[in-house]
């Protein structure tokens, strides 16, 4: 089970990381902001963020490495708590 910190952390590791491409990290500090907003159920969050990555997910132009990191990410939204 992860937590919203754990994840805002592994979040922040992807925004960094140059070898990613730019709509990656957008997504990813897209998602980071979502998980921030108090206002929101957390149910609302996982889908909103899972909808992002699917759509990232399913890019062909995203290239391997990438998805990989897409994929990771999906794995501890959904494990979200």
């Amino acid at each position: 089970m992860t937590t919203v910190m754990e994840l805002e952390t592994f979040l922040n590791s992807i925004v960094q990381d140059y070898s990613l491409p730019r709509n990656v990290k957008r997504a990813a500090e897209e998602i980071r902001k979502i998980l921030q907003d108090e206002s929101m159920p957390i149910d609302l969050k996982k889908a909103d963020a899972l909808e992002i990555l699917d759509n990232l997910a399913n890019d062909p132009n995203v290239p391997m490495h990438a998805r990989t990191a897409i994929w990771n990410i999906i794995g501890a939204v959904e494990a979200l708590a």
